[in-house]
């Protein structure tokens, strides 16, 4: 389980669960931060990490083993593949009181790759047959996935959810990320909170930044998400140098304390091109009183639903230009269209009303 939006929102809901008096139990590929932060909390976690296509019946074989020993009364998978593995192993161990987790608001036949597309076309098929309900994190997601087959009778759109007391008690610390990303206090930084992945168009944050400097603009960009180190040698290292980019991008992994990261930002940017749910970015930037410019690409020209903040068209120049508008804008407006966001964002997506929709879903209530 990677310390990422989908797998957050999960762990939120096991341990509510737990506290409503359920037993909950949580099967994962591997185990990562959260598999660990929920052992520590009390939850049963088992790690049974799945293979190649050649191991796939094998690996469904060792999961249904693994339901039929704790004989759920409610089997509940997170993503396309733990739809597939999950959804069915728990359906050839008897178990028909399905609930699959859609957390992709808007596949692409474009954009995925050739496995993830596949594993999408299956579980399309699967659907008719498999769940019991299909929930989903974006108000698009049913139709979206009505193109790959899914029966889109079964979604339930549940969205995530907005606390800003889970950032709102961290004080500003500034200093502590700018000195370690090699800022400066004075710095306007601007933010890219993702995993890298082509999806989240951490390419065309850099395109965007290769205008404003054209334009003789003074700004620092901060990449923090899974795998951008790694990655980030491989395929953006070049981009970056080519562009004389060097002294004002820098790369971290994914923190714990991600409010900090937000607290040392003067703008986020939401650059996914494709394939949003219901990004947690937006609401967590807003949350911490950081502006945040997003495509709308799946919810997230709902979730950030002032026009103010949409990149539309999704091109390196719209980006710039908002970028540049950021920038250059009243500090006591840009305060303003903030908050008016956040106080917005709170009214609508409350961690009460989340607990209660999959209450209502599951009909455990």
């Amino acid at each position: 389980m990677k310390k990422s939006g989908a797998e957050k929102i999960l762990t939120f809901l096991v341990l509510s669960l737990k506290k409503q008096g359920h037993v909950v139990s949580v099967v994962t590929f591997s185990d990562g931060y959260y598999g660990s932060f929920l052992r520590s909390s009390g939850i049963a976690v088992k790690v049974l990490p799945v293979g190649s296509l050649n191991t796939f019946f094998s690996d469904i074989s060792r999961l249904s083993k693994f339901i039929k020993f704790y004989k759920p009364d409610i089997v509940q998978t997170w993503m396309y593949r733990g739809d597939l593995f999950g959804g069915l192993a728990a359906f050839l161990a008897g178990f028909r009181n399905i609930y699959w987790g859609v957390r992709h608001g808007a596949p692409s036949y474009r954009y995925e790759k050739f496995f993830s597309l596949l594993l999408i076309l299956l579980c399309g098929i699967l659907s008719w047959v498999i769940p019991r309900k299909i929930i989903c994190c974006a108000a698009t997601g049913a139709q979206k996935h009505r193109a790959f087959g899914y029966d889109i009778s079964k979604f339930h759109h549940i969205p995530n959810f907005c606390d800003s007391k889970d950032f709102g008690a961290i004080q500003k610390n500034q200093l502590n990320f700018r000195e370690i990303a090699g800022f400066t206090d004075a710095s306007f930084v601007i933010g890219v909170i993702a995993r890298y992945h082509s999806q989240k168009g951490h390419k065309l944050m850099l395109r965007a930044a290769s205008i404003l400097k054209d334009r003789g603009l003074k700004f620092n960009v901060l990449f923090v998400g899974d795998g951008i180190e790694t990655e980030y040698a491989a395929s953006l290292k070049a981009y970056i140098v080519q562009n004389d980019l060097e002294g004002c991008v820098s790369m971290l992994p994914a923190v714990e304390s991600i409010e900090r990261v937000y607290h040392s930002l003067n703008l986020t940017c939401m650059c996914s091109i494709y394939g949003e749910g219901f990004p947690n970015v937006i609401v967590e930037s807003f949350c911490c009183g950081v502006p945040v410019l997003t495509t709308k690409t799946g919810d997230a020209g709902l979730v950030a639903s002032s026009e103010y903040w949409h990149i539309d068209p999704i091109t390196p120049l719209n980006l710039a230009n908002k970028i540049q508008c950021i920038i250059q804008s009243d500090k006591c407006d840009l305060s303003r269209r903030v908050m008016k966001s956040k106080r917005e964002l709170e009214s609508k997506y409350s961690k009460t009303r989340f607990l209660e929709l999959f209450t209502e879903v599951y009909e455990i209530g």
